[in-house]
């Protein structure tokens, strides 16, 4: 993938975070309705997986938070579980090379 290609590619964090604000949500109020802290929805707009509880806790909140904002809660789902399980397996490459 070369640079241009990466500047297209629109994470899961990018899509809640663009749902949000079109429904004219702050951080807040989506952690009002979801119960889910403010740290843990930032981390997930983030895509900072590494600051996210346990996988299956880290995909019911984005798929909670995408009820709330309107997204697909299994499309959304789905894909956290990707980007959760890439980020752990190059996270895991990392480690193996000791470069983190």
């Amino acid at each position: 993938m070369d640079e241009t290609e990466a500047d297209d590619v629109v994470t899961v964090g990018q899509r809640l975070r663009e749902a949000r604000e079109a429904k004219g949500l702050s951080v807040e109020d989506v952690a009002a309705q979801t119960r889910i802290p403010t740290r843990h929805l930032t981390s997930l707009e983030e895509s900072d997986w590494d600051k996210l509880p346990a996988a299956t806790y880290s995909i019911g909140f984005a798929k909670n938070y995408a009820g709330v904002v309107g997204l697909d809660r299994s499309e959304i789902g789905d894909a956290g579980s990707a980007c959760r399980v890439s980020f752990g397996l190059c996270k895991v490459a990392l480690l193996n090379r000791g470069c983190e």
